[in-house]
C-alpha cells in the first residue's frame, strides 16, 4: 500500500475554485505529472485521493492536506517535484510524507487554525484585544445555527468548540487568530464564530469584506 500525505497551499485567484472542481483539477494534475494513482475496485472505479478537510470557497489555505494512494511506490521528493512542475499560480505542494495508517487523514482531523481579517473604521478606537479577551472569558457563548438537513434553527453553545482566540488590530484591520474544532466529530464554522463575535463586539461589517485563511489543519498523527 503506497499512501502519501501531501501538504499544499491554495491562495490567490484559485481560492475561488470550488471543492468539487479542486478534486477534478488534482486528478488531471496527477495524470499530467505521470504520478500513477491507485483506483478503487468495482463498476465505477475512481482514483484513491481525498482531501482531509474541504476548504470553503474563497478561503486561503496555507497547509491543506491531500491523501493519495499510488499504484507504484514513489520517492516523496519525486511526487513533490513532478506535481509542482505543472501546478498553476496559487497552488503548490510544500511537503509530501509517507502516510502509514489504516485510518484516513480526514478521520483524524480534530481542529484547525485560522487567521481572520476584518476591516475596521479608522475612527473606531475600541480596544478589540480586550473585547476578544472578554468574549473568551464567557463560560458559555450562546448563538444560533441553521441545521441544513432539516432547515431548523438550533440554539448552541460554541464556547467548547473554541480552543483559543486572540484579537489584535493592525493597520485598521481586526486580526483574529483562533483554533477551533473542525472535523467529523464536532465542528465550528469560522463564519458562525465571527458573526457571533461581531454581535458581541457591537459593530457592523459586510461579510464579503472578511478574509479567511486556514493556517493549519490539526490531526492526530499515526503512532
Amino acid at each position: 500500500m503506497n499512501k502519501y500525505l501531501l501538504t499544499f497551499e491554495k491562495k490567490g485567484y484559485i481560492k475561488y475554485t470550488s471543492h468539487l472542481d479542486m478534486q477534478r483539477f488534482f486528478q488531471r494534475i496527477f495524470r499530467r505529472s505521470g504520478i500513477k494513482l491507485a483506483y478503487s475496485q468495482g463498476f465505477n472505479p475512481h482514483p484513491k485521493m481525498s482531501f482531509a478537510l474541504p476548504l470553503s470557497l474563497g478561503y486561503t489555505g496555507l497547509e491543506e492536506l491531500l491523501e493519495i494512494e499510488t499504484a507504484i511506490p514513489y520517492d516523496t521528493e519525486e511526487i513533490k517535484a513532478k506535481v509542482n512542475e505543472i501546478m498553476p499560480e496559487g497552488l503548490s505542494v510544500v511537503g509530501v510524507s509517507v502516510f502509514e495508517s489504516k485510518k484516513t487523514a480526514g478521520s483524524m482531523v480534530n481542529a484547525a487554525e485560522f487567521i481572520i481579517t476584518i476591516p475596521v473604521n479608522d475612527c473606531d478606537k475600541r480596544d478589540y484585544n480586550k473585547i476578544g479577551t472578554d468574549f473568551m472569558a464567557q463560560s458559555a457563548i450562546n448563538t444560533q445555527k441553521l441545521q441544513r438537513k432539516t432547515g431548523k434553527i438550533l440554539d448552541i453553545d460554541i464556547r467548547p468548540l473554541i480552543k483559543d482566540m486572540v484579537v489584535n488590530v493592525v493597520d485598521n484591520n481586526i486580526i483574529i487568530e483562533t483554533t477551533i474544532a473542525q472535523g467529523s466529530q464536532e465542528t465550528l464554522s469560522p463564519e458562525l464564530l465571527i458573526s457571533t463575535f461581531v454581535k458581541f463586539a457591537g459593530f457592523d461589517v459586510d461579510p464579503v469584506e472578511i478574509d479567511y485563511t486556514r493556517k493549519k489543519i490539526i490531526y492526530t498523527k499515526p503512532e
